[in-house]
């Protein structure tokens, strides 16, 4: 492809949604997709009429939309011209899935089993068009309102998706479970010999939990071909209700606040200059902790990141690093070398915030003037060196964390 294929999805996706209420129109896009690809109608509409993100499409079906949408002169601006000869005399085929399908996989019961599945064999199901998402067992589909449009589409957080990608690209991503449901006209079969479970026939497979995950291999085997991963992988044949319970048992797992969540990823820059402080030898080393502690580590993570780390590119991470540990670890420094309170007691949540806004857009030494360790209830914003609109400002950073 000439441009990116983002671009793509978002031209044409937007150019789907313009056109939600043209019943007309849309009935037309189908109409062509099948008369010159003989793509079948079932899948032009799902993208189309964006109950599925373009993101799950290969590379030819974003041609035979971008076609059918923009014509001819069109596709030149996204696709290379070997490209266009090549997709133009081509047909939708799909590569079906080659039965029996076997998964090495330990039976759990009759009706659930547990292996393995690596990315590369996900994406072969893939492309066969046997991973389907199954709307009346899956989580509810979003509710979207444009103007006077209105369409339902798989609810899909791409912030999540992005986060998935770069752990995967990064090689750090733990292997978790995909779980695949199979319709009830499925044939297989358990050999308890070769601890093998043997599909024999499946018209589809429900994917009912990794959806976020799924997304993510398949934008990343885009960008690199080669990419595999080896992921958990759970079979099973439940029935819509019983699909349902699971997706709701699943959701019942204990949630943490978006702070604390976010403080696992020992990946993040914040995290790391978190325990690079921790394992200094500054006087309260090894006392930032996420339980306990003077220091709490998820709040101090959670403010490094909006005060410290916001523009900070890849390139510019090593140095962001070493830059703000040293001044953490000076700026605890001082203040408990100004008293003796800040060693023995916890520190609160907006002292935190203050002390790094300082270390960003102040001086050190002004903060406990300014903010009063030890005085947690009055003078947290007292106006000493900072002006009006610096306090406005430092307000809302710290509405941000809550």
């Amino acid at each position: 492809m000439i441009k990116s294929r983002e671009l793509l999805e978002k031209k044409l996706t937007n150019k789907f949604r313009s056109n939600l209420r043209s019943r007309s129109q849309i009935r037309e896009w189908i109409a062509y997709c099948n008369t010159f690809f003989k793509l079948p109608e079932s899948i032009s509409s799902d993208y189309i009429m964006l109950r599925k993100d373009l993101v799950e499409a290969n590379e030819f079906l974003l041609f035979i939309l971008c076609f059918v949408v923009y014509g001819k002169e069109g596709t030149k601006e996204f696709f290379t011209p070997s490209e266009i000869e090549r997709y133009l005399d081509a047909e939708w085929y799909i590569e079906k899935a080659k039965f029996p399908l076997e998964f090495d996989m330990t039976l759990i019961n009759d009706e659930q089993f547990i292996g393995k599945i690596s990315v590369k064999e996900l994406m072969k199901l893939k492309d066969s068009q046997l991973i389907n998402y199954n709307e009346n067992a899956q989580r509810t589909m979003k509710r979207i309102v444009r103007g006077e449009a209105e369409y339902y589409q798989i609810s899909l957080n791409k912030d999540a998706v992005y986060s998935i990608m770069e752990s995967f690209k990064s090689d750090i991503y733990i292997p978790n479970t995909i779980t695949l449901n199979l319709p009830d006209d499925a044939v297989y079969y358990y050999d308890e010999v070769e601890k093998k479970l043997v599909i024999k026939k499946a018209e589809y497979l429900d994917i009912l939990d990794g959806y976020h995950r799924y997304i993510a291999m398949s934008k990343v085997c885009t960008e690199y071909p080669d990419f595999d991963y080896e992921m958990e992988l759970r079979v099973v044949q439940f029935t819509e209700d019983k699909a349902r319970r699971f997706i709701w048992q699943e959701d019942q797992k204990t949630k943490m606040s978006r702070v604390d969540s976010e403080s696992m990823d020992t990946a993040k820059l914040s995290n790391k200059i978190v325990e690079r402080v921790n394992m200094s030898n500054c006087i309260l080393a090894g006392q930032i902790s996420r339980n306990g502690g003077i220091i709490n580590a998820a709040q101090l993570s959670n403010a490094i990141d909006i005060v410290l780390l916001k523009g900070i590119g890849k390139t510019e991470e090593r140095t962001a690093l070493k830059k703000y540990s040293a001044e953490i670890i000076n700026a605890i420094e001082y203040l408990t070398d100004k008293d003796q309170y800040a060693v023995n007691n916890p520190w609160p949540k907006k002292f935190i915030f203050m002390m790094v806004y300082e270390i960003k857009y102040g001086n050190i030494k002004d903060c406990e003037k300014d903010y009063m360790i030890i005085d947690k209830e009055k003078n947290i914003y007292a106006t000493g060196m900072l002006t009006q609109a610096d306090i406005t400002r430092t307000r809302k950073i710290l509405g941000k964390e809550k």
